[in-house]
């Protein structure tokens, strides 16, 4: 079967503002039927350069909590490359970023908490215990986060009550690389807390609670939270 062509958007105003317009692709066909995933980047960087901004090759754009690297594309367009979360090479899409994107503001909808988001930087780091590779639950916990040190605030341990040893900190790309259910909560507000059951936490299907300055939220009814729940079953 011969692999789907990219699906490619441009921006059309930023010559206006004697601007390089940008093109950007999508490589997985599904995520262009997401609605106005697409859409919103385009407008995010229109918008953007209507107020003034400037891009330039070889400079970096945060989006959510990914980091977009921008480059001059062979046909004199800019684009933008994304880092794998397998192994952090860069790649021209933005597939993983809008998607992440998309299920961190979904999560923070579902509870109530979407005007609360804080965004940590892709190579942030967790405080991870190192009973997370064998665990049937998870514990996110926020704490306040330390720009100096690059620490998002984050500690990520099994759910088990026991000495959960040293927590070792922990880049949050190879973090979400291990365990990818981790990531759609990473835009939770300080003194969140998510509860994340399997049966596989690491790679399988999920549910998960969350938590908020000592209070469990109800997702809402017909929230993406609520969904994922009642998928797995309670």
């Amino acid at each position: 079967m011969s692999t789907p062509a990219p699906r490619l958007f441009q921006t059309d105003s930023l010559s206006e503002h004697g601007h390089t317009e940008f093109v950007f692709q999508l490589l997985n066909p599904n995520l262009g039927m997401m609605p106005g995933l697409a859409k919103w980047l385009q407008k995010f960087i229109e918008d953007a350069v209507a107020r003034g901004t400037t891009f330039k090759p070889e400079e970096t754009l945060q989006i959510g909590w990914c980091v977009l690297r921008i480059i001059q594309r062979p046909d004199g367009k800019l684009g933008l490359l994304e880092r794998s979360d397998e192994n952090g090479s860069w790649g021209e899409s933005v597939d993983r970023c809008l998607m992440q994107l998309w299920l961190q503001q979904e999560v923070s909808r579902s509870v109530g908490l979407e005007e609360k988001m804080s965004f940590p930087r892709e190579n942030d780091a967790a405080l991870v215990a190192a009973c997370v590779e064998r665990a049937d639950q998870l514990v996110m916990l926020r704490h306040e986060p330390d720009a100096k040190s690059n620490f998002s605030g984050w500690l990520v341990q099994c759910a088990e009550n026991h000495d959960h040893g040293k927590l070792t900190p922990q880049q949050l790309l190879p973090l979400t690389a291990e365990v990818p259910a981790t990531a759609q909560f990473l835009a939770l507000p300080v003194n969140s807390m998510v509860l994340i059951e399997g049966p596989n936490v690491t790679r399988g299907r999920i549910r998960a609670r969350v938590s908020y300055q000592g209070t469990t939220l109800e997702p809402k009814e017909g929230s993406y939270l609520a969904q994922l729940n009642s998928d797995l079953g309670r």
